[in-house]
């Protein structure tokens, strides 16, 4: 299960890492912020 678990956030970690780029980091923020 930890084994899965690890994978897990590995893969969520490259696909954030990914996508950071194409995010409108102002919007971001905002969404947070609101």
């Amino acid at each position: 299960a930890k084994d899965i678990k690890v994978s897990e956030v590995d893969f969520n970690s490259e696909f954030i890492v990914r996508i950071i780029p194409k995010l409108d980091w102002s919007t971001l923020w905002k969404a947070a912020e609101s």
